[in-house]
């Protein structure tokens, strides 16, 4: 199994974030307060994985922008260095129109 860094960051969010509602969980069973080391447990596991889901979340869409970014800025640049080389002339006008030649000027 490989783990990376954004999976250790991911529990080490969950870790941090659940450990206290953990914590108050066995606080709690020792107590005798069952329906109160319940309802921290649940909240514990709850806060144990929300904040990995939310980096996943986050990370996803920060890499499609990347992505989204880098194509076009890829395809950019690739029609300003292919430009030279297609054969076409810049003496298109905007609305796709050749421009008059001489001979039709001169009457």
């Amino acid at each position: 199994m490989n783990i990376g860094l954004f999976q250790m960051a991911q529990v080490a969010a969950g870790v941090s974030t659940a450990a206290p509602l953990f914590m108050l969980t066995f606080q709690s069973i020792q107590s005798g307060n069952i329906e109160q080391a319940l309802a921290f447990g649940v909240i514990g596991v709850v806060a144990f994985f929300l904040p990995g889901f939310l980096m996943k979340r986050l990370y996803a869409r920060a890499v499609a922008f990347k992505d989204r970014i880098v194509t076009r800025i890829t395809s950019s640049v690739r029609s300003i260095v292919t430009a030279p080389f297609t054969g076409k002339s810049d003496a298109v006008d905007n609305d796709g129109a050749q421009p008059a030649s001489e001979s039709e000027n001169s009457d």
